[in-house]
């Protein structure tokens, strides 16, 4: 059930990442309109035989783990860098 929750949510933002990335209705595109176009991708995609489903489970997999890896957003806790690396060093 996590894994599905997951999946969906990490689903979501790929969509929407997608259909933002796409140079259509550059400045007049609203987020419904990023994640219409994104979903359009992605059902287009999905109607290749063999080659579409390999390619959804691979974005699905990789989304969950980018939502899981994120924390569904959540800011860093401490001030600490998204990515867990600890403060830069001072220039000598």
């Amino acid at each position: 059930l996590i894994l599905l929750v997951l999946m969906a949510v990490g689903m979501t933002a790929f969509i929407a990442w997608l259909g933002d990335r796409v140079p259509l209705f550059r400045g007049r595109k609203s987020q419904f309109g990023a994640m219409a176009l994104g979903a359009l991708i992605v059902f287009l995609v999905m109607l290749v035989p063999v080659v579409g489903a390999i390619l959804l489970a691979a974005a699905a997999f990789v989304s969950a783990g980018a939502a899981l890896l994120s924390r569904f957003g959540a800011p860093p806790k401490n001030g600490a860098p998204a990515n867990g690396a600890g403060a830069p060093a001072s220039p000598a």
